[in-house]
C-alpha cells in the first residue's frame, strides 16, 4: 500500500513539473502571404523569456523583449496594406505604472518580422467589454489607414501614411 502511494506521488510529482504552459495568446491568419492559414502563439522558452511561435515551421520566431512582462494582446488585424499577408498587433505589457502603452505592428516580409507601425495607446481600453483592436488600426472607406488616438479626453481618428 505504502509503495503505491509513493509511485502515485511520484507519478504526479513527474507530470505536475512537465507540465506544458497552455498559450495565452493564439490568432489564425495567412502571415507569410502564401494563402494557408497558420498560428501563431505566445511560447514560453525559459523562466521570463516568450516569443511569437508559429505552426509554420517557415516562419522564423519572433522572441518578446525581455524588458516586457510578456503580452497583453496578441491580434491578427487582416491585411491593412493589402499584400496578401494579414499583419499582427502586440501590446506588451510593461513593467510600469503608467495607462500609456503602445500598439505595435508586425509583418512578416524577407523572413523575419518587421515593425512597420507603432502607435501610442491607453491601455484601460483593454479592459473595456467592447474592445476590439480593429475599433483602433482599420481602413476607411478610401482604403488608407486610419489609427483612432487618444488626445486631450477625446478619441480621434486620423488617417495615416502606411507602409
Amino acid at each position: 500500500m505504502k509503495s503505491t502511494i509513493y509511485s502515485f506521488l511520484t507519478l504526479f510529482l513527474i507530470l505536475a513539473c512537465t507540465k506544458k504552459e497552455t498559450p495565452k495568446f493564439q490568432i489564425i491568419g495567412d502571415f507569410n502571404g502564401d494563402k494557408i492559414s497558420e498560428s501563431l502563439f505566445e511560447n514560453k522558452i525559459k523562466n521570463e523569456t516568450y516569443e511569437i511561435k508559429s505552426s509554420n515551421s517557415l516562419i522564423h520566431n519572433f522572441e518578446i523583449p525581455t524588458s516586457t512582462n510578456n503580452l497583453l494582446l496578441l491580434e491578427n488585424i487582416g491585411d491593412l496594406n493589402q499584400n496578401g499577408k494579414d499583419e499582427v498587433a502586440i501590446i506588451y505589457n510593461l513593467p510600469d505604472f503608467s495607462n500609456l502603452n503602445s500598439v505595435h505592428i508586425l509583418e512578416y516580409k524577407n523572413e523575419k518580422w518587421t515593425r512597420t507601425l507603432k502607435f501610442s495607446f491607453l491601455e484601460l481600453d483593454l479592459y473595456s467589454s467592447d474592445f476590439n483592436i480593429n475599433n483602433y488600426i482599420y481602413l476607411n472607406p478610401k482604403n488608407k489607414v486610419c489609427i483612432k488616438k487618444y488626445i486631450g479626453g477625446e478619441h480621434l481618428d486620423l488617417e495615416i501614411p502606411y507602409p
